[in-house]
């Protein structure tokens, strides 16, 4: 068993369910169309190289060999180091600009779109999570921020 994520290049904002029927249509590719371009080969070994460098160990991190394409990568992660993984590759996702999608939580990690309205306030959560356009959310009855949606904009 493993831990998925995929990254891709954005085309647009993906919703939850935007980004879980792109992340469908990645997984129905066959086989022989995953040729891996330079863009998504460079991220992968750019994770492979931060999670060595966290571990200090040469250890790879995937539960199988990552599928790469020229716009986008599936990796299956080690179910136990996933929770080391995770935050590399959704770091690595925000910093070139590129969409992190987890499937077994149906989260979308994006860029915030620029011009989107009434997102002037960004909040940074303590876990890496950006949410701008924060009126998406709703304080609950005890004073907490839930969520209403399963996107989050980085």
């Amino acid at each position: 068993m493993s831990f998925d994520l995929a990254v891709w290049r954005p085309s647009e904002q993906f919703t939850a369910e935007g980004a879980s029927r792109f992340y469908s249509e990645l997984c129905s590719r066959p086989f022989q169309s995953f040729v891996p371009g330079q863009e998504m080969q460079a991220f992968v070994d750019g994770v492979v190289e931060r999670y060595g460098v966290q571990r200090g160990t040469p250890e790879l991190p995937w539960a199988a060999e990552p599928d790469i394409a020229d716009d986008c990568a599936i990796m299956p992660i080690q179910t136990a180091l996933a929770k080391d993984v995770f935050p590399i590759v959704r770091d690595l996702a925000r910093e070139r600009g590129l969409v992190c999608f987890d499937p077994q939580n149906s989260t979308v990690y994006q860029l915030a779109a620029e011009s989107a309205p009434g997102s002037s306030l960004t909040l940074e959560l303590s876990d890496g999570r950006t949410i701008s356009s924060p009126e998406a959310y709703s304080q609950g009855q005890s004073g907490h921020l839930r969520q209403v949606t399963q996107i989050h904009t980085l």
